[in-house]
């Protein structure tokens, strides 16, 4: 079990937001961390073991996009190696979850590394059209529970989709705030629905469904 958020906001990220979620978040996963974090003119990708609390995020005042993710380790290494979010090419990705069945990667890989790697097999590099359906086909390809994020460096394009394991999104308006989470918070209230491939477009502030994939879990029905 992991937990999972991200926050987004033009303006800056809410330090008080970011506080919600990591006391929220904490219990599901506090063996190491790490965030990835943007802002106008620049990028940071941190790992670290060991626990963490608010103040283990350093990022400048001016991000504008946070993702976070605490790990409570299943498999493959438990150092940094599978310590998240991981950064492939253009792409962020984190997982929480348990896979009860994977592609085979390496002996240190996790499950985690080996999903990302089997989406970004189905991925057309020419078009950010085909993400939602290659994330779609490599979730018919696992069994077991997930929630994920996959970020589009690029295209500022955010994929959430879970298969059983919990994941709220709210897209708040008013608040110019995106903000989605593995506990439902404050700031995070709407369930991603098992089974949708979630598209978020930051700059835009909108969200669609954009591919969808049966439910072939071992815990069927549930």
């Amino acid at each position: 079990m992991c937990g999972i958020f991200g926050v987004y906001s033009p303006l800056r990220v809410p330090l008080t937001v970011v506080e919600e979620l990591v006391e929220e978040n904490h219990s599901r996963g506090s063996s190491s961390f790490g965030y990835y974090a943007r802002w106008p003119r620049g990028e940071i990708l941190h790992r670290e073991l060991g626990d963490y609390n608010v103040e283990s995020i350093v990022i400048p005042l001016s991000s504008t996009l946070l993702l976070f993710h605490g790990r409570a380790p299943t498999s493959g290494s438990r150092g940094l190696l599978g310590t998240q979010p991981f950064i492939s090419q253009r792409w962020v990705f984190g997982h929480n979850g348990i896979l009860t069945s994977c592609p085979k990667g390496r002996p240190s890989q996790s499950d985690s590394s080996r999903f990302l790697d089997l989406i970004l097999s189905k991925v057309s590099v020419s078009s950010t059209e085909s993400v939602g359906e290659a994330i779609a086909q490599a979730s018919r390809d696992v069994d077991g529970q997930f929630a994920c994020f996959l970020y589009d460096r690029e295209e500022e394009q955010l994929f959430l989709w879970r298969q059983m394991a919990p994941l709220f999104l709210t897209l708040n308006l008013v608040g110019s705030l995106i903000v989605f989470s593995s506990v439902k918070t404050s700031h995070s209230t709407s369930p991603v629905t098992p089974g949708e491939v979630v598209r978020v477009d930051l700059e835009h502030f909108r969200q669609e469904v954009v591919a969808t994939f049966p439910n072939r879990s071992i815990y069927q029905g549930v």
